[in-house]
């Protein structure tokens, strides 16, 4: 079955969890989409392959938007947020826990959406130190643990229980 959600809707959830992070106005101003299904409101790349993270045209919220696996990867010092879709929900794990995932020095907040419906997740890792689990914080980072091996995902289940009711034409 095709999920589908309206922009405005799937956006109300993105802002509510980057707790300050993101609004509705950046978000309709630079959100990428990549992926298949979305790829038509992707931002165009210029002649020289860089991406120009501003739209040229703002996005309106009527847009529909597609898929079963979504992440929303969103890096401040670049200003770029990013939503790909994923054809498999292990697919998305691994681009999670791999180098731009939340490892990811520079990546300020990943969301996963799961069949449009925002999904908790916590990421372990052992450590340098003492080779115990910890429990990784994207806002407090331990470097001196890095490179961070043995990365793991954990689902721990939904939020924003609304987010799952599809939208159908």
């Amino acid at each position: 079955m095709m999920h589908t959600l309206k922009l405005a809707r799937l956006a109300s959830y993105i802002v509510q969890a980057s707790k300050g992070h993101l609004s509705v106005e950046m978000l309709y101003a630079s959100l990428d989409l990549r992926g298949p299904q979305n790829g038509h409101l992707a931002i165009s790349k210029d002649y020289d392959g860089t991406y120009e993270m501003r739209r040229e045209t703002l996005l309106t919220g009527d847009e529909e938007i597609r898929g079963d696996y979504l992440v929303l990867d969103y890096c401040n010092h670049e200003e770029r947020i990013c939503l790909t879709e994923y054809k498999t929900l292990e697919n998305a794990e691994r681009y999670i826990l791999g180098g731009a995932g939340v490892f990811n020095s520079f990546t300020n907040l990943v969301l996963v959406f799961d069949h449009l419906r925002l999904r908790n997740y916590r990421v372990t890792y052992r450590s340098r130190r003492d080779d115990r689990r910890v429990e990784f914080d994207i806002t407090a980072r331990n470097i001196a643990d890095r490179p961070y091996r043995d990365r793991r995902i954990e689902w721990l289940g939904w939020n924003l229980a609304d987010a799952g009711r599809r939208e159908r034409r």
